[in-house]
């Protein structure tokens, strides 16, 4: 089973959601936005985890290079702006 996790970075905290291929939340969680305790979060899915996927913000940048010294892989998306 393919698994998928999404993040919505701050300064201070991350929310993860780790979800399957058919949708089903597997986990949810908030860990401190740092490089370390995202990864510990997502290193006990990695054998089973497809894509991490977060925002493309200047927050986001800096936690890219310490996942992918554990392997961890993200790719940051463009946010959509709202036209309300």
């Amino acid at each position: 089973m393919r698994l998928y996790a999404g993040l919505d970075v701050s300064l201070e905290k991350t929310a993860i959601c780790v979800i399957d291929q058919d949708g089903k939340i597997i986990q949810e969680v908030v860990a401190p936005t740092h490089a370390e305790a995202i990864a510990d979060v997502l290193e006990h899915h990695r054998a089973k985890l497809e894509r991490i996927g977060l925002e493309a913000a200047p927050t986001s940048e800096w936690l890219l290079p310490g996942w992918g010294e554990r392997g961890l892989q993200a790719v940051q998306m463009g946010a959509m702006p709202d036209f309300g």
